[in-house]
């Protein structure tokens, strides 16, 4: 495994951060990617947040972004965690961005009062 390619993605990954936390003050740089095959993936995948976006707010704005039904459950999770909805996206950069200074959230959904595969 070449190592230099990573090495590169990561340092401009970082001084992508760097420039967009200088330019956009009072935004987060964010990636964010489904979980498993059963969601698509949100085009684009980086997105700025504002800091004060609650984790319930951009779960519902990623609902009708992707056009989730009510029977199905969607969770936004971050290092395999869910965070509490009322949790501001700065509380949750402070505790958990990378080393290259994106927030990696991802989602998933989940079936339930009708869905299929239920008894």
């Amino acid at each position: 495994m070449d190592h230099s390619i990573n090495e590169s993605s990561e340092s401009r990954r970082r001084e992508e951060t760097r420039i967009a936390l200088i330019n956009h003050h009072g935004r987060i740089p964010v990636i964010m990617k489904p979980i498993g095959s059963t969601l698509p993936a949100l085009t684009p995948c980086r997105y700025l947040l504002p800091v004060d976006m609650t984790i319930a707010n951009l779960r519902n704005i990623i609902k009708k972004k992707l056009n989730i039904k009510s029977h199905e459950a969607f969770f936004v999770m971050v290092k395999g965690m869910m965070p509490l909805p009322s949790l501001s996206i700065i509380q949750i950069y402070d505790d958990y961005k990378s080393p290259d200074g994106y927030l990696y959230l991802t989602y998933a959904l989940q079936e339930f009062f009708g869905g299929t595969g239920m008894i």
